[in-house]
């Protein structure tokens, strides 16, 4: 289970979802599919929702979601005085074939989270994460990144053609890395990716470091990138 204290799904959130693609995604520069690889791994998903309108009520939604004609069932949406904004998300009945792969560690589970969000962590001022096991385990994503990338990232800042921009270098020990590269970013989405080598042809393999090899990722970001041109 997945939940936050977010706004919820109110009525435009919800006819958003509805949709493949909409305008609501098109300005946060969402493709639509997130929502679709739940179905990949999971035979459906449960949302409960508390949400409040543009009058101060507060509503709570509930609804079902699975691959078939009808894909959004059990759709309920009732008044719920009291209760904060919040969405939880359950996915039900993972399929067999990820059941064997998908890892069950909270440790693991808390760094491939880290490696999947990196640039929100480094870019943005994300939201705050915490996972928790059977047992109430917790583990707080924030601190565990700080913990783990504080001592290999470098931040800078410059200007290009009177534009402002951030960049953020990170010695990637990934064992999926398998080269140097800048990634370009607006949005919170990733527009352009570009090997480092094209701009230095002597960077090809991994740098060594006290710590392990490392390739270096470098993330870039600015209002630029994120305005229309």
């Amino acid at each position: 289970m997945v939940k936050d204290n977010g706004v919820g799904f109110t009525e435009e959130n919800y006819q958003s979802f509805r949709r493949s693609d909409s305008r609501q995604k098109l300005r946060r520069g969402g493709k639509g599919v997130g929502r679709l690889l739940w179905l990949k791994g999971f035979d459906s998903v449960r949302v409960e929702s508390v949400y409040r309108t543009s009058t101060g009520e507060t509503r709570r939604r509930e609804f079902k979601f699975q691959l078939s004609d009808k894909p959004i069932q059990e759709h309920s949406d009732a008044l719920a005085p009291g209760l904060e904004p919040s969405t939880s998300i359950h996915l039900l009945s993972m399929h067999s074939a990820l059941q064997s792969t998908c890892p069950k560690r909270l440790q693991t589970i808390a760094a491939r989270l880290i490696e999947h969000c990196l640039p929100h962590l480094l870019l943005e001022k994300s939201a705050k994460i915490h996972l928790y096991d059977d047992d109430n385990t917790a583990i707080d994503i924030h601190r565990l990144w700080q913990e783990s990338y504080a001592d290999r990232t470098i931040n800078e800042s410059f200007e290009l053609q009177s534009h402002g921009f951030q960049m953020v270098m990170v010695q990637d020990r990934s064992p999926e890395t398998e080269s140097h590269s800048v990634r370009y970013y607006a949005n919170g989405r990733e527009v352009l990716s570009r090997p480092l080598k094209q701009a230095i042809p002597m960077l090809t393999g991994p740098l060594p470091s006290e710590a392990g090899k490392f390739y270096w990722t470098t993330y870039v970001t600015g209002d630029y990138l994120r305005s229309p041109h």
